[in-house]
């Protein structure tokens, strides 16, 4: 990736379509600061690369499913860096249990570095627990920018100070996913364990929105709300928050079953499900950043009312994702739990190239029959990646 050095002074916004001027020692009377700015034309190549590696992957997918040759690539990574968290989620068990081992930066920059390699284009996503309670984080953040490839992170909000917000965006982030599943204080704090959580998420949120304009960075702002049955009614006005922060989009995220207290939250009546899904869809038509297809929303009732929907078709999630845990173990899907390897010790492209990977891939396509509402029972349609793509780029 190309990088264009530049002296900037302070408190002077800088993008990477402008026109650089160097101010040049003894006689300048302003006080600038050597920066590594990357262009915009290398952020839109960046995702040009991605969009056209998630399209050969499509391809991949279509011919392995049809006659079983196998030429797929993993391009979404899902990468839990570590199980500490400081929220007390009610449907979460991560801090619950105990904190699990952590891989060092440099294991993780190796792996990261093969799937470079193995790939070429992909995006990885530093989510699960809070990605912002380790340090070095950014060190592998930097890493994932120096090869070109992508990254993002999701978190709860509560670290998202501005020390954090400034090294983010110095590392060049992707995007940045932030959970809030409902504007009522009570019920936004009440799921996520943490009083006085909601208004200290959107002053962040809103801090780092600001942020990303004085430095005219391109990271985007995606808001993750869970759909469960605490906030079914009022979910929904959580995108005119992301509308006024000129989030990227809004990504509606349903309960899934995790914990007792997780199976509880799903428990809502059809009609409450029917209405969100139509007024969901009227606001997506409407022009509001709803990320969630129509057809996947749709989905939903099936979902919470526990139905496997009759036309699930090939699981295809083994095909093109790939999760790193923690410990370094690495699955094709966390619904199945048969390591490929681990990073500490073996080469992630090998894994994925491996007699191994081959038979999981075939296995899980052929026998699960999970109900996986976000990713492998709707294909999106062309539209669809495209919208996608638009409102990314």
């Amino acid at each position: 990736m190309d990088f264009k050095a530049a002296y900037v002074v302070k408190n002077r916004n800088f993008r990477g379509n402008q026109k650089i001027s160097k101010f040049h020692g003894e006689n300048a009377r302003v006080r600038c600061y050597h920066v590594a700015v990357m262009t915009n034309g290398d952020e839109k190549s960046r995702l040009v690369r991605l969009a056209l590696a998630n399209l050969r992957s499509k391809f991949a997918e279509q011919l392995f499913v049809r006659t079983g040759l196998d030429f797929t690539r993993p391009v979404q990574i899902y990468a839990i860096l570590t199980t500490r968290c400081n929220a007390r989620c009610e449907m979460c068990t991560y801090w619950r249990d105990p904190v699990e081992s952590e891989l060092p930066a440099a294991d993780w920059i190796r792996a990261l570095r093969s799937l470079k390699h193995l790939s070429g284009s992909y995006h990885v996503q530093f989510c699960a627990a809070e990605a912002l309670m380790r340090n070095d984080l950014f060190e592998i953040l930097h890493a994932t920018r120096a090869m070109g490839v992508t990254s993002g992170i999701t978190t709860n909000g509560l670290l998202l100070n501005d020390g954090n917000i400034e090294k983010l965006l110095g590392a060049g982030i992707f995007n940045i996913n932030v959970s809030i599943d409902s504007m009522n204080p009570e019920i936004h704090d009440s799921l996520r364990g943490v009083p006085g959580l909601l208004e200290k998420v959107k002053r962040n949120v809103e801090n780092l929105a600001s942020a990303i304009k004085r430095s005219g960075s391109s990271a985007r702002i995606i808001i993750r709300p869970l759909v469960c049955t605490t906030n079914i009614d009022s979910v929904h006005e959580v995108v005119e928050f992301a509308k006024s922060v000129e989030a990227a989009g809004v990504n509606f995220q349903p309960m899934v079953k995790w914990s007792p207290e997780s199976e509880k939250l799903m428990r809502i009546p059809l009609s409450a499900v029917l209405n969100l899904v139509e007024r969901l869809t009227e606001m997506k038509r409407a022009g509001d950043p709803i990320m969630n297809s129509p057809a996947s929303m749709q989905l939903w009732t099936e979902h919470f009312s526990g139905q496997i929907p009759s036309n699930l078709g090939i699981c295809r999630v083994p095909l093109r994702n790939l999760s790193i845990l923690s410990n370094g173990d690495v699955l094709l899907c966390q619904s199945h739990l048969t390591p490929l390897g681990n990073i500490a010790t073996d080469d992630v492209g090998q894994m994925w190239r491996s007699q191994l990977g081959k038979s999981e891939r075939r296995r899980i396509t052929k026998q699960c029959d999970k109900f996986c509402t976000g990713t492998s029972t709707v294909r999106k349609s062309l539209r669809d990646y495209l919208n996608l793509f638009k409102r990314l780029s």
